[in-house]
């Protein structure tokens, strides 16, 4: 006999290899908390848990119910119930996907402990008439997170000091998704688009970072964070330089939906510009496409032989000095290496 158990997304149950349903939730949830205790468990601990509204003798009753149905689904042999303890049998056959990523991460096989790790703990599942139970599901569920963070922290190190920057990225984006707030996730994820080659996307993501603390946490970044993204600014942090794509080049983009009349009338206001230039204001609720749209019309303007430079900016981000202007400078450099080429070196300093 084989059982399976998946906790990390939604809980699933397998027994040689075919699902199992359970038809309560209080099966579920008493199977998930057995997986991760160390140790039997009392009954009255369990009943008052589980059906914390019953009396003493109906949730034992509650208790016995639950455990024949617990038996019938994974097996009688997987199950120990003595008059006052109930536990899982533990052998070859007894596989849990959390106990699983402890043990990999606890030999350092980091990379394929953060394998089984598909989704949040228990994801979509809830019994709202136990409150003790969903405290301990959240309690497991926000220290199973920090050890994820822990180990993708751990991988990011690895693959970064053996010189897979490209690995390291790829762990890095997973760390930041699983804490937005985590300033070494950002500063990783700054570094390590710089390193391979995107600085765009590295001073994207500074900003990211402050706009991040600042909205939650009402704090700037580190000194460290800051001075790695100075460095990376002017230039001093030594990355590889990537080929730029040529201006006008015909790249694949999805279709626009819905925006034609917007675009046309940004596209007629840029073609019948002759001088002294146009502002154009997109506005809206976050969400209905501004930025998509704006891009849609750079994209015409770049294949049509204009030179285009861009630069963005942010409320949080008062304290970087023409932080936008430099930036589209700087983007338009790189592209066209002869822009500068007649202007006095003391003035790029």
């Amino acid at each position: 006999m084989a059982v399976r158990v998946r906790l990390l997304g939604p809980p699933r149950v397998e027994r040689d290899g075919a699902p199992v349903a359970f038809d309560t939730r209080k099966a579920t949830a008493l199977l998930a908390y057995l997986a991760l205790v160390d140790r039997p468990r009392p009954r009255e601990t369990l009943a008052e848990l589980l059906w914390p509204e019953h009396d003493a003798e109906h949730a034992r009753g509650a208790l016995r119910r639950t455990l024949s149905t617990l038996r019938s689904a994974i097996g009688a042999e997987a199950l120990q119930a003595t008059r006052d303890h109930v536990s899982l049998v533990w052998g070859p056959g007894m596989w849990v996907d959390v106990r699983a990523f402890r043990s990999l991460a606890g030999e350092g096989r980091q990379a394929e402990a953060v394998a089984h790790f598909a989704s949040t703990f228990m994801e979509g599942f809830g019994l709202r008439d136990a409150p003790a139970f969903e405290d301990w599901q959240r309690v497991e569920a926000d220290g199973l997170e920090r050890e994820l963070g822990a180990a993708l922290a751990q991988l990011v190190d690895e693959r970064e000091t053996a010189g897979d920057a490209v690995a390291a990225l790829a762990h890095a984006r997973r760390w930041i998704e699983l804490d937005p707030l985590n300033e070494p996730a950002h500063r990783a994820l700054i570094r390590l688009h710089a390193r391979t080659g995107n600085r765009a996307a590295a001073l994207a993501q500074y900003r990211e970072c402050v706009r991040a603390l600042g909205r939650e946490l009402g704090v700037p970044p580190l000194e460290e964070t800051t001075r790695l993204y100075e460095a990376i600014s002017e230039g001093s942090l030594e990355t590889p330089v990537p080929s730029p794509a040529p201006i006008g080049a015909n790249l694949h983009r999805t279709p626009l939906i819905g925006r034609d009349a917007d675009l046309r009338a940004l596209v007629e206001l840029w073609s019948g510009m002759k001088t002294g230039g146009r502002v154009a204001v997109i506005e809206g609720e976050a969400g209905i496409g501004k930025t998509r749209l704006a891009e849609e019309l750079l994209a015409h303007a770049r294949e049509r032989g204009a030179v285009v430079l861009v630069g963005r900016a942010f409320e949080e981000e008062g304290a970087l000095a023409y932080g936008p202007i430099v930036e589209a400078l700087r983007a338009r450099a790189r592209e066209d290496a002869g822009l500068t080429a007649a202007v006095p070196a003391r003035a790029l300093a």
